[in-house]
């Protein structure tokens, strides 16, 4: 969302953060809370980017899984049991009447290190006199956590997609982003191929310098056993002196697969 901000400066090197955290209890009787530290680098040359994160993640349960999306009500370690609930819930009314009752007995790691993810963006169409932007991006996840720790889910994960920016009227732009993710299953739920995308709408203060924006983002349905996840998200983000970009966001589920409230803080730094 910080694409319209600043100029674009030929071979750079930036170290890229973020740090979120979610609470809400999903599918499941108990809340879980989330804790999500990324930290990365990204090398920028003309019109191809590419970057790695490799995150790190405190939660209280091992129910949510990460993907380069987010956060996944798989069930983690007990995601047979979330597959039973979903099967007999087709069964019946094909509508889920209940929390799916977890018990809190699985042995696992609170804390650790999930699965980092390489990305590639080229920059196919950068019209400054029309101000829009077209980018073909590119994702892969590697499966370096262990599910049985709950920070991932032990499969790679793959994704392309377009994302497009337009100014409009002096101090505006309209953004939005799909992509194609090719999930890789579970041991005992399988994942769906899926279409992540986000629509919003940016407003500039202070001669480009900062940001406020607003924006939905959702993905269509990765299992049978529980909704599309989306949600509604406000942001605002600052550029400082042409090499730093603070930004911070909250957002709030609209559905029972994304969190209740997400609260994060992300930074550029351009070396």
């Amino acid at each position: 969302m910080l694409a319209g901000i600043g100029e674009i400066h030929a071979q750079t090197v930036s170290y890229n953060g973020s740090a979120q955290f979610s609470t809400g209890s999903y599918y499941f009787e108990n809340s879980t809370n989330s804790f999500f530290l990324s930290n990365g680098l990204s090398m920028q040359s003309s019109r191809f980017t590419t970057s790695i994160n490799v995150p790190y993640v405190v939660q209280s349960t091992p129910w949510i899984s990460y993907t380069y999306v987010g956060g996944i009500p798989t069930g983690g370690t007990q995601n047979g049991e979330v597959y039973q609930s979903g099967r007999q819930d087709r069964q019946g009314s094909g509508r889920r009447q209940n929390a799916i009752p977890l018990a809190d007995t699985t042995s696992y790691s609170k804390s650790g290190f999930s699965d980092p993810t390489i990305s590639a963006s080229f920059t196919i169409l950068s019209n400054r006199y029309h101000r829009l932007i077209v980018s073909l991006n590119g994702n892969l996840k590697v499966p370096f956590a262990n599910p049985s720790n709950g920070f991932g889910t032990g499969a790679w994960d793959t994704g392309v997609g377009v994302s497009v920016s337009k100014g409009i009227f002096q101090n505006m732009m309209v953004f939005a982003n799909s992509m194609y993710w090719s999930l890789g299953d579970m041991d005992e739920l399988e994942l769906k191929d899926a279409v992540s995308y986000a629509v919003g709408l940016g407003f500039f203060i202070n001669r480009g310098t900062v940001m406020f924006n607003s924006s939905l983002n959702g993905m269509t349905q990765v299992a049978e056993e529980f909704d599309a996840p989306i949600s509604l998200n406000l942001g605002t983000g600052l550029n400082m002196y042409e090499r730093i970009n603070l930004n911070a966001n909250v957002s709030t589920g609209l559905s029972e697969a994304s969190p209740d409230f997400s609260f994060g803080l992300g930074w550029s730094i351009r070396l």
